[in-house]
């Protein structure tokens, strides 16, 4: 792309917000940049230049799908902004506390069952932003947990997910601010949103690992059930599992990633959701036709397995499925007649259907797959595919194409950070070779940590415990306490201590479990993925 050498004129605002309102936003999109251009000075050729490069990146994040990160606070700040030795804006604790009045709703003309803004719409945007590939290693997570304890600390982390987003409605409201980073540069800083920029993003890498990982493991599954009968030496050498991931993500995933612009792919986020779903059947399908594995008792359902240990590993996994706070805001702006009550009815509604899509993956999967359960639910299918179930195969076929979709998705707001601080403060160095350079160093650090910790549960437990904890959990309370006057002690202040003290407790002992798992996995001789394709291909051929 070009670099503009002058700013934006009058007619050219203009018609940015023309545009602005003509085009329809996708679901799970970031809060659109609005920067005034009286907001970032241009009293010198560099400062012009970077005041056209901010709208560009207006325009950009107008258009595409998916989480966007919000760059503008942390951009454009001033010394005269909220440092963390000054006290913020604060509000009375009667602003924190009452409801705002709910705007009217629109009237006239046919309604929708899904409008934009609509409770069930909004229902269905945080549900959409939480559910995802997180899924796939509940089985697993069940299984560290027990029948009896993994369902209770689902609930828990629902309702405490739904107090997080309570907390961050009432910090947009009395912030007046419309994204997470916003807020938290008006409550700490820009050093404290870039803290949490850099939390998302990791998020967000830890994702794109885990989709690198699952597409890999569905090609080499594939390729097992068409080819593996075959005694041929180079194509056993071509099927080995770092084989196949590499040729994967050369051939499928880095060109998706490339990709300058990814709203075609926006799709994807409502098809993964879909074929979540459908995996979900396919898994009681399989506990259906096969019933309570054998390899487990009663007691053994029920037992914790590594005590508090393995409570915390299901935790940690948990956190993960359930991120959806970055969306939070945008979705609470778009709300028809937007109040606290209605929005406290979205989160309970989307939490609890989040929580039941959840359940029913974790218990049905554990069940069906017992002590043999793996860290991701789609090997344990393999020997299902072996023997042509049209059912798991088309389950399989359908998480192969929309995790391959999603994964660009999750690597876009790694490219879009990285590309907007760069170019911001150089933009000579905008140019197409520099955005491609860009697009694959993120792809190929992906792909090494995909082949050094094969394994979807140990991504999911240390996203979950390390930025998972703080983006849904401490980050929230840390905002609400801050902006809000009062003792931290204080009854009004009760469900930000919650929130800190949870999030603080799932982040040390979640990460101290995440992390031995980790140097197990890499101090292991033989990968675990290798075993575990050894397992299935055992199976298949039983």
């Amino acid at each position: 792309m070009s670099s503009f050498h002058h700013a934006p004129s009058a007619p050219a605002m203009s018609t940015l917000q023309e545009e602005k309102t003509r085009v329809k936003r996708p679901m799970l999109q970031a809060p659109l940049l609005q920067v005034p251009l009286h907001q970032v000075p241009t009293s010198s050729p560099i400062q012009a230049v970077r005041a056209s490069y901010l709208q560009r990146l207006a325009q950009d994040r107008l258009v595409q799908g998916g989480y966007v990160p919000d760059l503008m606070p942390i951009l454009t700040w001033t010394s005269e902004d909220v440092r963390l030795d000054e006290e913020p804006e604060r509000h009375t604790t009667a602003e924190a506390l009452i409801s705002p009045p709910a705007e009217s709703p629109t009237k006239g003309g046919r309604k929708s069952f899904l409008r934009p803004g609509s409770m069930r719409s909004s229902v269905v945007n945080i549900s959409a932003a939480a559910l995802g590939a997180g899924a796939l290693a509940l089985p697993r997570a069940m299984y560290y947990s027990g029948i009896l304890w993994g369902p209770l600390l689902m609930l828990l982390l629902a309702a405490l997910s739904v107090l997080s987003i309570r907390v961050i409605v009432q910090l947009v409201e009395l912030s007046g601010k419309n994204s997470y980073e916003e807020i938290a540069k008006a409550a700490f800083g820009p050093c404290f949103a870039l803290l949490l920029e850099v939390n998302i993003v990791l998020f967000c890498f830890g994702t794109a690992v885990a989709y690198m990982i699952t597409v890999g493991q569905i090609s080499q599954q594939v390729l097992d059930a068409a080819f593996g009968h075959l005694a041929d030496p180079a194509l056993s050498s071509l099927m080995d599992p770092n084989t196949v991931l590499i040729l994967t993500t050369l051939l499928v995933l880095l060109p998706l990633s490339l990709l300058d612009r990814i709203n075609d792919l926006r799709f994807a986020s409502f098809a993964g959701v879909s074929c979540i779903l459908y995996l979900i059947f396919v898994v009681g399908y399989v506990f259906a036709s096969q019933r309570i594995s054998p390899t487990l008792t009663g007691f053994d359902a029920l037992q914790p397995k590594g005590g508090i240990t393995g409570c915390f590993k299901m935790l940690s996994t948990s956190i993960f499925a359930f991120c959806c706070q970055p969306n939070v805001p945008s979705i609470y702006t778009e709300l028809e007649a937007k109040s606290y009550k209605r929005m406290q009815k979205v989160s309970v509604r989307a939490m609890l259907l989040c929580c039941f899509v959840y359940l029913l993956m974790g218990v049905t999967g554990f069940l069906a797959f017992g002590e043999q359960t793996l860290g991701n639910v789609l090997g344990n299918l393999q020997p299902l595919l072996c023997s042509r179930d049209w059912v798991v195969c088309s389950g399989m076929a359908a998480m192969a194409f929309a995790v391959t979709m999603a994964y660009p998705l999750n690597i876009f707001p790694i490219r879009f950070s990285l590309e907007t601080a760069l170019f911001y403060h150089s933009p000579h160095l905008d140019v197409p070779g520099m955005r491609t350079g860009i697009a694959v160093a993120a792809v190929t650090s992906s792909l090494c940590v995909a082949i050094a910790l094969p394994q979807i549960n140990l991504i999911f437990e240390l996203i979950g415990a390390t930025t998972g904890s703080f983006v849904c959990f401490i980050g929230p309370g840390l905002l609400f306490h801050r902006l809000v006057p009062g003792d931290i002690f204080s009854r009004h202040k009760l469900k930000a201590l919650t929130l800190i003290l949870m999030g603080f407790i799932f982040l040390v002992v979640g990460t101290y479990s995440s992390v031995l798992d980790v140097i197990a996995q890499l101090q292991a001789p033989p990968t675990t993925q290798a075993l575990c394709s050894e397992l299935v291909s055992g199976a298949g051929k039983a």
